[in-house]
């Protein structure tokens, strides 16, 4: 189920795109579905790390779509992908502000793609 989504991805999303995942799941990002994963488990020389770790939890955990917009426009992010494994994670069911029309569902299965729209 995961592969269907990666293999979606590989196909029906530009080459250039950066996908926010779980950071457990970046490298499925990265070999899989063949894109930029915004951030993964292979933390070493990765500049400033630690912020980047919370501001991945935080793009996860925004109650509101503003805080989210901001760091996925910092980090030139296209795409959000969430899974089971995020929710889990997270202990959440959705991303909170993914109802705003800022982030169109484009794959809908097991697990969800947002595309992000909206920038500052």
């Amino acid at each position: 189920k995961e592969k269907v989504a990666l293999i979606w991805i590989k196909d029906n999303t530009p080459k250039d795109s950066t996908i926010l995942s779980l950071y457990k799941e970046g490298y499925l990002i990265n070999s899989i579905a063949e894109r930029k994963s915004f951030i993964d488990q292979n933390f070493l020389l990765v500049h400033d790390i630690n912020q980047k770790f919370e501001d991945h939890e935080v793009m996860y955990n925004s109650k509101f779509s503003t805080n989210a917009i901001r760091l996925l426009t910092k980090y030139e992010i296209d795409y959000i992908y969430f899974s089971s494994k995020t929710k889990s994670t997270f202990n959440i069911e959705e991303i909170a502000y993914v109802y705003d029309e800022c982030f169109p569902l484009v794959y809908d299965g097991e697990l969800k793609i947002y595309k992000v729209v909206c920038i500052i």
